[in-house]
């Protein structure tokens, strides 16, 4: 018969440190109203996100603005700053440039949205969320454009950039 002359253990670790990540990216990146001009009466054309080309001929409507998500691991506060105003995008007298942030998804800005109803849209970072969230159920926002053409403007190609800066919230 054998006999038990010794027992032995050992343990071995598991590690990994996960973290944090501020990253926004827009779903839907491009706004194009296409080709148009403004009706000879009015002295101008507005064109919105929102399904409507009033006093314009042969632009696209548009019904959907950008969608912008939290595809990080971390609430963020996020800012909106455009490469151009109004005056410098489309030209004219009496030109419009225009944005307003909503919640595609309930609750994705967390605290107030800054920017709820149409403001000038400004080459300055706006905070526009100050706590958007990245829960996969409530981590995405529209930034809708609404702009006025007026009949003046230069007969060109027209074109704004708009970022999207987020920084993690501590």
């Amino acid at each position: 018969i054998k006999s038990l002359t010794g027992f032995a253990t050992d343990t071995g670790t598991a590690n990994l440190t996960i973290e944090s990540a501020s990253s926004v990216s827009f779903v839907t990146s491009v706004i194009n109203w296409g080709t148009g001009y403004v009706d000879e009466t009015p002295t101008s054309a507005h064109l919105d996100t929102e399904g409507n080309v009033i006093d314009g001929t042969g632009w696209n409507t548009i019904s959907n603005g950008l969608a912008l998500q939290n595809d990080g691991n971390v609430n963020v506060t996020l800012n909106l700053s455009a490469s151009n105003n109004a005056a410098d995008f489309i030209g004219g007298t009496g030109p419009w440039y225009r944005w307003k942030v909503s919640n595609n998804e309930s609750d994705s800005c967390v605290e107030t949205i800054n920017i709820s109803s149409y403001t000038n849209v400004t080459t300055v970072h706006q905070v526009t969320c100050i706590n958007f969230g990245f829960d996969g159920n409530r981590n995405l926002l529209n930034i809708d454009i609404n702009i006025t053409v007026p009949e003046d403007a230069t007969v060109e190609a027209k074109g704004s950039v708009i970022t999207a800066t987020a920084t993690a919230l501590s």
